[in-house]
């Protein structure tokens, strides 16, 4: 695929990522993810891992991210990892930490398929 065509599904999916619908966010993020070593998809995916209104985004898109075992995607979920807490710190504090406890599952999850999904 030559990079024009790269580009112009990076930059469909940017958009399909801010839709108002989850579930459009969470395919934006599962698809984003293969194209996380073009520059213009890391911060959507960061964004898309940080997603503030369902952790079932949060989850797609870090086990997407997480698939390749590669550094692009360790980095976007360490970032996202560092400023959770932060980014999430006007909701309430409970949201904030389910947040960051999914993205912490879902690596671990990546590592080690056995450990169990976090409940709600």
């Amino acid at each position: 695929m030559d990079s024009d065509r790269r580009h112009a599904a990076v930059v469909a999916l940017v958009e399909l990522g801010r839709s108002q619908r989850y579930r459009d966010r969470a395919d934006a993020g599962h698809g984003l993810a293969g194209f996380a070593e073009e520059r213009e998809a890391r911060r959507p995916l960061l964004e898309l891992v940080l997603d503030r209104g369902a952790t079932f985004v949060t989850r797609v898109t870090a086990e997407a991210v997480l698939r390749g075992r590669d550094r692009i995607g360790l980095a976007i979920v360490a970032s996202a990892l560092v400023v959770a807490d932060w980014s999430h710190s006007d909701r309430s504090p409970r949201t904030a930490r389910y947040t960051s406890d999914t993205i912490i599952t879902t690596a671990f999850q990546a590592i080690d398929p056995q450990v169990p999904r976090l409940q709600r």
